[in-house]
C-alpha cells in the first residue's frame, strides 16, 4: 500500500509540474474508516474541458485499481 501511495503522489507532482506548471503542490494523506484518501491540490493552470487521459493517467489508475480504490479529477 505503501508503495502504491508513493507513485499515485509521485505521478500526481509529475502531472502538476508538467501540464498545470504549478509552482506549489498540497498534498494531503487521511485514513478514514480503512480508507485512504490522498488529495493533491496545486496552482497550476485549470485542467481543459475534457483532459485527454495519457501515461500518467494510467499509472495512476493502474495503482488505485490495484486497491479496487477510485480517483477524480476536478478544477475550482
Amino acid at each position: 500500500m505503501r508503495l502504491a501511495c508513493f507513485r499515485i503522489i509521485e505521478q500526481s507532482l509529475l502531472n502538476a509540474a508538467k501540464h498545470a506548471k504549478a509552482t506549489e503542490v498540497t498534498i494531503a494523506v487521511t485514513e478514514l474508516d480503512n480508507e485512504l484518501i490522498i488529495r493533491v491540490t496545486n496552482n497550476g493552470d485549470k485542467l481543459a474541458p475534457q483532459p485527454v487521459a495519457g501515461a500518467g493517467f494510467a499509472t495512476i489508475d493502474e495503482w488505485v485499481g490495484q486497491y479496487s480504490g477510485t480517483w477524480n479529477l476536478s478544477s475550482q
